[in-house]
């Protein structure tokens, strides 16, 4: 079943006539996305035969008329259950649609292994379609309510650390070329792992560029609990439903469920977005068309890749370290290829930070529902 990518292994190809069609009626717009966050969580318990613990968040009404949603959660103490994801939506002629994002568990779980763990397939209706982790709208809504669940074993478990939405509406992007800093430079050492290097790996593009920017933290906070092998994350991220361990909400849910970390997906509105998140030290995993990052004047098929953006130089270049350019992983691209490849995505990022690491307040994309911490 193809997902929808942009960036990440989507041609126009493969995307349904009515999808081809909404692109179309929404490029003369300028595209548009918001990251709406929350990170104060009081779950309802529901106590019976068995204790379910849930959360239910709504959708502010500025953004409930978003066409794409992405959702990302950071759950801690999930123990040998799994957490639900779903999203409730009412439209503006009265229909209600609901739809699920899966099951999401910390078990290793790996390709041809029996598990719990999964996006759900075969969600495609008159208003929407899911692709795995992206919720593509094909009518308004009005009312948008988040829901997730879990059994639990005690009431002190789970805990929902953070949950927040990716929403907004595609459409075009910006053309002007853009321009780093005029400086010397600027970077962070992030530990350059390939992804060739491992049985499987080849298809590893994400979980790679996540063990690597977790190593960096484990380095720069004294944290062996952040501390894992490229396969230890594959297995934790795999995703039966994709298949594979691309999806982008279970690779976030991975990082932020540990202790001390916080992560989710969003998509920047700038270069200057990436800029200030760098200047802070966070290196950041980044969605690219790999064909348009290497300089080719068209996006091929299946190109959709992840690297970790680590700084800048004096002469243009943006600096990564790319998990599929072994062994020379710290490698750079002109900013204008990484610009056409980054994009493809709409500017699509995993963020993997520790708590008490505020987000510069530059950043109007990213908004925060409260006021916690």
């Amino acid at each position: 079943m193809s997902r929808l990518r942009f960036g990440e292994g989507m041609s126009l190809a493969k995307f349904p006539t009515f999808l081809l069609l909404f692109l179309m009626q929404t490029s003369a717009h300028a595209a548009s996305f918001q990251f709406l966050g929350w990170r104060s969580l009081q779950p309802h318990v529901t106590e019976g035969s068995f204790q379910e613990r849930s959360w239910e968040i709504s959708i502010p009404g500025d953004w409930q008329e978003g066409t794409q949603w992405i959702p990302s959660w950071n759950v801690k103490g999930i123990g040998e259950h799994d957490l639900s994801i779903d999203v409730e939506l009412v439209f503006e002629d009265g229909h209600q649609s609901s739809y699920s994002f899966g099951h999401w568990n910390r078990q290793a779980q790996k390709r041809g292994e029996q598990g719990s763990r999964t996006s759900v397939n075969g969600q495609n209706d008159a208003y929407g379609v899911v692709y795995t982790d992206t919720l593509i709208l094909k009518k308004t809504a009005h009312v948008a309510r988040w829901t997730l669940g879990s059994a639990v074993q005690s009431l002190s478990e789970p805990q929902l650390k953070l949950f927040g939405v990716c929403v907004g509406r595609p459409g075009s992007e910006p053309s002007p070329s853009p321009l780093l800093p005029s400086d010397d430079g600027w970077s962070v050492e992030v530990p350059p792992l390939c992804q060739f290097d491992y049985l499987g790996g080849k298809v590893w593009c994400s979980p790679t560029s996540v063990t690597m920017i977790m190593q960096y933290w484990s380095k720069m906070k004294g944290m062996d609990s952040w501390h894992y092998a490229v396969p230890e994350t594959s297995a934790k991220v795999f995703d039966p439903g994709w298949p594979g361990t691309g999806n982008w909400s279970f690779n976030v849910a991975h990082a932020g469920g540990h202790d001390g970390l916080r992560s989710w997906v969003c998509r920047l509105a700038s270069l200057d977005s990436l800029i200030h998140l760098l200047r802070l030290g966070v290196p950041v995993a980044a969605s690219v068309s790999y064909d348009l990052l290497k300089g080719k004047a068209t996006k091929g098929d299946n190109d959709g890749h992840l690297v970790v953006v680590s700084g800048w130089d004096q002469s243009q270049h943006v600096i990564v370290n790319d998990p599929a350019k072994c062994p020379m992983v710290r490698t750079k691209y002109p900013v204008n290829a990484f610009m056409r490849g980054w994009n493809a995505s709409h500017r699509t990022v995993y963020i993997i930070l520790p708590n008490g690491l505020n987000m510069p307040e530059e950043l109007t994309e990213i908004q925060w529902m409260d006021s916690a911490s």
